[in-house]
């Protein structure tokens, strides 16, 4: 009976455990011809059933394999990812360094500028210092001389009638 039903149901555990059991007791009843006649039929399940594990174990590694092979293209991605990241950081940091220097020399041109400027506003009041100053000086030449000249002249104009006051006295 249970041979019956698993043929049906093509449940091959069953069935194999059918069989074995039909066999022992045919061996029991000494019916050798029937006994080899599902002694065939038996290994011919157990070879299928050896050939199920077999797909199932190959089918089991491949999966392994498969999940293996997806883990290490995630890991690849998630490593790329991680890469174009740092890249990204990276350029970034470049770009940040970048403004920073063209902000520096643009602050060193500008004070550059601005101290130039002063300096020229320095030069044009030296400038127009030193001319004061000539001018300035041209007229305390020309004082120094007017008044040598005075003293020279009121020192002439009165040791003159001094000489003839005290030639006399």
């Amino acid at each position: 009976k249970t041979i019956a039903l698993c043929e049906n149901t093509e449940f091959i555990e069953a069935l194999i455990e059918g069989y074995t059991g039909y066999r022992e007791a045919l061996e029991l009843k000494k019916d050798y011809t029937e006994f080899y006649r599902i002694n065939k039929i038996l290994k011919i399940y157990e070879k299928g059933r050896k050939e199920s594990e077999a797909k199932n174990i190959i089918d089991a590694v491949n999966a392994k394999l498969n999940v293996e092979r997806y883990k290490n293209q995630i890991k690849t991605n998630e490593l790329e990812k991680e890469l174009l990241v740092e890249q990204a950081e990276r350029r970034n940091i470049f770009f940040i360094l970048s403004i920073a220097t063209v902000v520096f020399l643009v602050l060193i041109l500008v004070i550059t500028y601005v101290s130039s400027k002063r300096r020229k506003a320095l030069v044009e009041d030296l400038k127009i210092k030193n001319k004061q100053y000539l001018i300035a000086k041209k007229e305390s030449e020309e004082f120094a001389k007017t008044k040598t000249k005075f003293f020279a002249t009121v020192s002439h104009e009165l040791r003159t009638p001094l000489y003839g006051v005290i030639g006399l006295s």
